[in-house]
């Protein structure tokens, strides 16, 4: 319990600096973050689920690969699909994965409110903090339900609008919101889309959430 603690006070610390350029990619890049995704994160989502033998997995927002290896590490499903909408980061993932992912982690430029990809193909989506990057998140989530299986699940981490609106973002780093949501939006545009919210999940000091949300119908 104390060190499931002290890893969502460093999600909330985190929280108050992210979406400052390198600033978030150290923070979402580095062992403490690797290891909390690895022993916290990811075995909460699993626990949360209700999987068949064999699933497919789709990460949103590939970055540099290293979530998506954690991710496959931990979840072992039999496909990993892997989008980012910038090219260089889907070859900086190419580089990081190696040999070692071959035929298990498939990467793909691709939008996140524009999923190239037919409906109701994946058991998994997963969102890690990326949605905060996307302007009509409102369109993303719509996607992510649309490529959902029936009874298939969302999981998430995410930031609230309130987070990127701190003063010490907006006002000493000269940082403007690129999202327009607080928890009662997220929440109801997650309804709206049939992707019932689960009510375990942990809010980070109502700057944010990490949950599951299951596709109804």
């Amino acid at each position: 319990m104390v060190y499931c603690n002290l890893s969502l006070f460093f999600m909330y610390s985190i929280s108050i600096w992210m979406n400052i350029g390198f600033i978030e990619d150290f923070l979402m890049n580095n062992f403490i973050m690797g290891y909390i995704q690895k022993e916290y994160i990811i075995p909460y989502w699993m626990e949360s689920m209700e999987l068949p033998a064999d699933f497919n997995v789709l990460h949103i927002g590939a970055g540099r690969g290293v979530t998506s290896a954690h991710l496959y590490d931990k979840m072992r499903p039999w496909r990993l699909d892997a989008f980012d909408s910038d090219e260089y980061t889907i070859e900086h993932a190419k580089n990081y994965l190696g040999d070692e992912y071959e035929g298990k982690i498939f990467l793909k430029q691709c939008k996140f409110s524009a999923l190239d990809v037919v409906d109701e193909k994946y058991d998994i989506v997963v969102d890690f903090f990326n949605m905060h990057h996307t302007k009509n998140w409102r369109k993303g989530i719509s996607e992510i339900s649309r490529v959902l299986k029936p009874n298939g699940y969302f999981a998430f981490a995410e930031l609230y609008e309130s987070n990127l609106k701190e003063k010490v973002t907006k006002n000493l780093l000269k940082l403007k919101s690129k999202i327009k949501m607080d928890r009662n939006e997220f929440i109801k545009e997650l309804a709206e889309n049939r992707l019932r919210l689960f009510e375990k999940n942990h809010r980070l000091w109502g700057r944010g959430i990490i949950g599951i949300a299951k596709k109804t119908g």
